[in-house]
Parts: structure tokens; sequence; C-alpha cells
């Protein structure tokens, strides 16, 4: 974990940032979702560089737990607001 976000309607979300040349490790955002389930929290933020593999891709992208955002999309969504 590398940061947290504490909101006034929930209780908090952990951050994860990770560095990648070549593709995600799925591994990797299994390890932090269960930190993210153990510490009793209501969301997780995975924010990567790197390339979403095919695997990364069907078991995360719909995770309710664990929001996996590439570095491209980070970027977008905070020139956005």
């Amino acid at each position: 974990m590398d940061g947290q976000i504490i909101g006034t309607d929930w209780k908090r979300a952990l951050i994860q940032g990770k560095r990648y040349r070549m593709y995600v490790k799925p591994a990797d955002i299994l390890n932090f979702e269960n930190l993210v389930i153990k510490r009793n929290v209501n969301k997780g933020y995975f924010i990567y560089t790197g390339k979403t593999g095919k695997e990364t891709f069907n078991n995360f992208h719909h995770n309710q737990t664990v929001e996996v955002i590439s570095g491209k999309k980070l970027i977008e969504l905070l020139l956005n607001n």
C-alpha cells in the first residue's frame, strides 16, 4: 500500500502504485485486493505503468473491490477534473 484516501461518506480507500516495463502482474493486483479485504476497506485503487495483459483485463476489469487504473487513464482523470 502506498497511500489512502479518507472520505466522509465511506470509510477509506487504499492506493497502490506499481511501475512495470512490460505487463502488469496479476498476482500483484490479487495481493493488493487481499490487503483491501483484510483491512476491511471499501475500495482499492491499483495504479500502474506498463501494459494490461489479457489475464489482468479479464480478471480485474469489472472488479468491485479494486479498480485498476493505467498511468495514461490516471492522467486523463486528473486533467479532466
